[in-house]
């Protein structure tokens, strides 16, 4: 049977030609400005030419060194080369706001991506 509906573009889930390769869960700046982290499977490649989809809302678990700390709602960027949650506006790009804080020793913070 056919789906109902078949998504093909979603602000939520932006698609475009990837010009890099990319892993699942990797996180990026979107096309349009926003932060997202890549959608598949672990095992998917997504190389440069190949369609890929972010997710660019929501709640998600993202690496940052065991000493840094966010309080609740405070701003979190990106280092792309340490592949790390920063303070924000001392990474490369913002990615959204701390959903809850992140004390010394936790190896993930709570992003809420994209929220202002």
């Amino acid at each position: 049977a056919m789906p109902q509906a078949t998504t093909k573009r979603s602000r939520r889930n932006p698609s475009w030609i990837s010009t890099a390769d990319y892993e699942a869960g990797e996180i990026v700046q979107v096309p349009d400005g926003r932060a997202g982290f890549i959608l598949g499977l672990a095992s998917d490649n997504i190389e440069t030419g190949d369609e890929v989809s972010a997710d660019c809302e929501g709640i998600a678990e993202v690496v940052s060194a065991s000493g840094t700390t966010f309080a609740a709602a405070a701003t979190v960027g990106w280092d792309d080369t340490n592949n790390l949650a920063v303070a924000g506006g001392t990474g490369d790009f913002d990615i959204g706001k701390a959903a809850k804080a992140k004390t010394s020793g936790q190896a993930v913070v709570l992003v809420a991506f994209n929220t202002q």
